[in-house]
């Protein structure tokens, strides 16, 4: 008995904390710590699974007895093994219950800790998928792989359990699993809140972005379509080997277009791709985004591609459209210099020149427009090519009328038939021709004012040519001169009207004479002119009226 308690004191010295408590060894890894015999002998109990690393040094779980009879002896007792402080997988400077206090596959227990609290951060960022359960420990032989919301986190060993004092690896992934499960619930709650409140911040901020863009676009387009407007009359025409192929004014219309064009193009990019952007912050939305975004990216991409295939076609169309204006031009040069006559042609004299303008420009559109056509699309068929030969065709047929007009007006003017200054009559139509074209003639009447007559209607009616109409002044004078005396005189004030004035003798008596003044139509007021010359004349004494009793 004395020497049980001789040994009892020295182990009772030898304790980290230098005491007993409650009539026990005290253990500063746990709290239910004690000794008990092994083979005579006493032995501390190694503290158990839940202790921390600062714990301090832990005891050996089995005295052997030797070490019982050293301490009846009173001799020194052997020093225990220590066992290495327990290093938590942290996740977001929180520590996790899943803790290593061994190496395993050539990595101590600190990277392993890192490691594991990666990727438990990397899985408690997702929303776990549905049927995926939050947590699993899955034994698989002498292993347990931790798996958290279906990632692989951790890769446990029975050396992990033997070192938190589990019986078993078993044992241990059943004790962790009970404390892991509400640690990984309360953190897929709280990245939840979070992934929401950053969801609807996000669509806020691209749904701000969206018309902040959308303003910038409109300041810019209206800044360019400025620019254009400001430059009204300064855009040289678009030319190639200095053939003219585009006017300035033309040129500044089609930037006009491509710019309104590429506004309302704008404006739908920015504000589907600042939709998308809000609309993919939420999982509902998602799948609506990529349906929506394939249905409208595929016809997208088959029209780069076709656009990509008819580079070579268009290339070779737009060298025939260059050719083609080439050659007209040169065809209107030559036309001009004909109808000044600088240059003789057998077959076109100056009259024709307009006809022979039409027709050479008409056979060129109709020879080259088909191979240009051909060269952009290669080939027909398609339901968009169908529909433009069914809209080419009915346009066609509604300008029957206008095409039968200008057969008519190219045969009209290649035979000179008329001119202009020549009266005509078409049907109820008279007047002095002031234009032809190869659509209409432009007539004056007497009245005043145009006529515009189709070239068709001289086709379906009688034209008559007829002299230009006169106004006409019958004057009766007393016969007291000879006629040869009055005659000049008469004459002389007709043409002091009009240069192109007559006179005529219509009626011859003992006492009087009737006689007509007549100037061509053209003079406004030539009749009041007439007869003031006629009174002037009268009050001069160089005629004398005559007044019947």
């Amino acid at each position: 008995m004395i020497g049980a308690a001789l040994a009892l004191v020295a182990f009772a010295a030898g304790l980290p904390d230098g005491g007993l408590a409650d009539g026990g060894v005290a253990d500063r890894g746990r709290a239910d710590g004690g000794v008990h015999v092994v083979d005579g002998g006493l032995a501390a109990v190694a503290p158990d699974a839940h202790s921390t690393a600062d714990a301090g040094t832990m005891a050996d779980a089995s005295a052997t007895p030797d070490a019982g009879a050293a301490l009846a002896t009173g001799a020194p007792a052997a020093t225990p093994a220590p066992v290495a402080a327990a290093v938590a997988a942290r996740v977001k400077e929180r520590d996790s219950p899943l803790a290593f206090r061994v190496a395993y596959a050539g990595k101590d227990a600190r990277r392993r800790a890192l490691e594991a609290g990666d990727a438990l951060e990397a899985a408690l960022s997702e929303v776990p998928a549905d049927g995926v359960a939050p947590l699993e420990i899955v034994l698989n032989g002498e292993v347990a792989l931790v798996r958290v919301c279906g990632r692989a986190v951790a890769t446990l060993t029975p050396a992990d359990a033997a070192a938190e004092g589990a019986p078993d690896l078993a044992h241990y992934t059943e004790e962790l699993e009970g404390r892991l499960l509400p640690f990984v619930q309360a953190e897929l709650r709280r990245s939840s809140a979070q992934s929401i409140a950053l969801s609807v911040f996000l669509f806020v901020a691209f749904g701000l972005l969206g018309v902040l863009t959308l303003r910038a676009a409109r300041k810019a387009f209206d800044r360019l379509e400025g620019m254009v407007e400001q430059r009204r009359g300064a855009l040289q025409p678009l030319t190639l080997l200095s053939i003219p192929l585009i006017s300035g004014e033309t040129l500044r219309g089609a930037l006009l277009v491509g710019l309104f064009i590429g506004r309302i193009l704008g404006y739908l990019v920015v504000t589907a791709v600042a939709l998308g952007a809000a609309l993919s912050q939420f999982e509902v939305t998602r799948p609506w985004l990529g349906t929506i975004a394939t249905a409208l990216l595929r016809p997208l991409v088959a029209g780069v591609d076709a656009g990509a295939r008819a580079v070579p076609g268009l290339l070779l169309a737009t060298l025939l459209v260059v050719l083609t204006a080439a050659g007209l031009r040169f065809a209107r040069l030559w036309l001009d210099s004909v109808a000044q006559g600088r240059v003789e042609a057998r077959m076109v004299r100056p009259v024709r020149v307009p006809a022979t303008r039409v027709v050479v420009t008409a056979a060129a559109l109709l020879v080259v427009a088909p191979l240009v056509v051909a060269a952009a699309f290669g080939r027909f068929g398609t339901p968009l090519e169908t529909l433009a030969v069914a809209g080419g065709a009915a346009v066609l047929l509604a300008f029957v009328p206008v095409l039968a007009s200008a057969a008519v007006g190219v045969v009209v003017l290649w035979r000179g038939a008329l001119k202009p200054g020549d009266w005509i009559e078409v049907g109820d139509r008279h007047g002095e021709i002031a234009s032809l074209s190869v659509l209409d003639v432009v007539l004056v009447p007497e009245t005043g004012g145009t006529v515009v007559v189709p070239m068709l209607l001289l086709a379906l009616r009688p034209v008559a040519r007829t002299a230009a109409p006169r106004v006409a002044v019958v004057v009766r004078l007393k016969r007291d001169r000879p006629w040869t005396d009055l005659e000049p005189r008469l004459l002389a004030l007709a043409r002091a009207v009009e240069a192109g004035a007559s006179v005529a003798l219509l009626e011859a008596g003992e006492r009087s004479v009737s006689c007509e003044l007549s100037v061509p139509v053209g003079k406004p007021a030539a009749r009041s002119a007439l007869l003031t010359q006629v009174v002037q004349a009268a009050e001069r004494g160089e005629l004398t009226l005559f007044e019947p009793a």
